[in-house]
């Protein structure tokens, strides 16, 4: 990848998407090089099959892609992952973070809690396949991101799929 990254970063050095689906390499060198290849994106899709080092490229991200403005990545450590991107990305306004095993890594109220309390740009967020949120997520996101536009909540075993459904 990072011959590929050199060769973007030369070729086409006013991209502002990059999409990096299903990818079966080392997504932990994937996005570093992109982090560090000097593009100014705003938005960066990173779908993988492989685990990775979520910690290390969220931090190079955060320090060089300031204009990032959305975000969607496959996750695998629950709150932890909603911190980071906070910490991160103060002014993301859109959120997907793809659980690898939803029913075992848990996103809790108190992680969404603690990301909407930092993300107060943030217009469009995935809460798809968390299952041990409640209605305690909702509100706080009502309550802290101001542009929310979008919710999205589906295959989520939880009370707030039928409140918020029947609001």
């Amino acid at each position: 990848m990072g011959n590929t990254c050199c060769l973007i970063t030369s070729r086409f050095s006013n991209l502002k998407k990059i999409q990096v689906c299903n990818f079966k390499g080392d997504m932990n060198e994937a996005v570093v090089a992109i982090a560090r290849s000097g593009l100014d994106l705003e938005e960066l899709v990173a779908y993988s099959y492989c685990r990775s080092q979520l910690e290390v490229w969220l931090e190079e991200l955060g320090s060089n892609m300031k204009n990032l403005k959305v975000l969607k990545f496959t996750g695998g450590e629950g709150d932890a992952d909603f911190v980071r991107v906070a910490d991160s990305f103060p002014e993301l306004e859109e959120l997907h973070i793809k659980d690898e095993a939803p029913y075992y890594i848990s996103v809790t109220d108190e992680g969404i809690e603690y990301m909407s309390s930092k993300l107060k740009s943030l217009r469009k967020i995935d809460l798809s396949n968390k299952s041990r949120i409640s209605d305690k997520s909702l509100i706080s996101l009502s309550k802290n991101c101001p542009l929310l536009e979008q919710i999205e909540i589906h295959d989520c075993n939880c009370d707030t799929r039928r409140n918020f459904i029947s609001c």
